[in-house]
């Protein structure tokens, strides 16, 4: 992953977003594409910029606050187009971007607030949300299958 320097990110938090995991990375990516993009209505591809975006939120927020802002985002009606400009404001680097911990801690806030909803998306994206929002338990069902 890029290291490049990003205005305003401390160089020691640049040096632990260069080892974040990889795996959780690519499942805060593919949580977004899930939840957003069918709304946007194109396809988008993981570049050095949103890895490196997505890194450091797992280094300042942890994966769960992220996963949880994520998701929080869809039930916001101003960033999925009810505002003004009808433009939709929903990219993972709005929803996760460094410097803007009220923003990271709103959106997460919404998938509590819409904790029936939020279920029903969990529901969708299934295994991959549980995955993220609740390790242990999918650590612990793949123990017990394997008895």
């Amino acid at each position: 992953m890029s290291t490049a320097k990003r205005r305003n990110v401390p160089d020691s938090v640049l040096e632990q977003a260069a080892n974040a995991s990889p795996q959780a990375i690519e499942a805060l990516w593919e949580l977004w594409k899930g939840v957003h993009t069918s709304k946007l209505g194109r396809k988008y591809k993981m570049d050095a910029r949103r890895e490196q975006d997505i890194a450091i939120a797992l280094v300042t927020h942890g994966l769960e606050t992220c996963a949880r802002a994520i998701i929080g985002a869809y039930f916001s009606p101003w960033h999925m187009g009810d505002n003004p400009a009808g433009k939709l404001y929903s990219s993972i680097q709005l929803i996760l971007r460094y410097g803007e911990t009220w923003r990271v801690d709103k959106f997460a806030k919404l998938y509590i607030a819409n904790s029936d909803d939020s279920k029903a998306l969990r529901e969708k994206h299934g295994a991959l949300v549980d995955m993220i929002l609740f390790p242990t338990a999918t650590v612990v069902e793949e123990v017990v299958e394997e008895k």
